[in-house]
């Protein structure tokens, strides 16, 4: 039987989640104990051709079919720096540690370490966050399994659909609605002084 760590070091590490697994490693656990191949779509063809040598599978064509309708164009996510208020909500949700910043300051996505994973995207509450095209994505995977790994140790990674906009359930949804126009007011000041800056 196959390890879970060999199968592991097959999988991309971009800890993106869409496997149906919360990582990496728990989808290679799986594989281990006899789940789908076929259930990365960052890894693409690749990768399920490399799981299936590696597990003695027969690749069906419906299996292969499957996982490229699921396929998408390689994207790194970028900040609209006039828009960003702040709020570490995206660096709570980035499992590989590729966004750095403060709490009121601004923050930045380093290109480099970027998986594609999405997962800074739903939790940021102005949408300042954006996926942009490129020809490959640069990160490392064994550096992004290390900085998971180092994320997951200090309890700092929170998953897409668990951070959201930090409102207190006792605020009426009018204060709620207040709050985000507050934010709103304040990234329309930081970019207009941007572009006054800029002049």
């Amino acid at each position: 039987m196959v390890s879970s760590a060999t199968i592991c070091d097959l999988l991309p590490q971009t800890q993106c989640g869409q496997c149906g697994y919360p990582g990496c490693q728990p989808y290679a656990s799986a594989i281990a104990e006899g789940a789908l191949l076929n259930l990365c779509p960052p890894g693409g063809l690749k990768t399920l051709s490399q799981l299936a040598a590696l597990t003695n599978h027969s690749v069906t064509q419906n299996e292969i079919d499957e996982l490229q309708a699921r396929l998408k164009p390689t994207l790194v996510a970028r900040i609209r720096e006039a828009e960003c208020i702040g709020c570490t909500h995206c660096i709570q949700a980035c499992p590989v540690d590729a966004i750095i910043g403060a709490a009121k300051k601004l923050h930045v996505i380093l290109q480099q370490d970027c998986t594609g994973c999405e997962l800074c995207l739903a939790p940021c509450p102005v949408d300042c966050i954006e996926l942009i095209p490129v020809d490959h994505l640069a990160y490392q995977p064994a550096r992004a399994k290390a900085h998971y790994d180092a994320k997951l140790e200090r309890g700092g990674f929170k998953r897409q659909g668990i951070v959201k906009p930090s409102v207190p359930r006792a605020l009426s949804i009018d204060a709620k609605q207040q709050l985000l126009r507050d934010a709103l007011a304040r990234a329309k000041i930081k970019k207009r002084l941007h572009q006054d800056s800029a002049l």
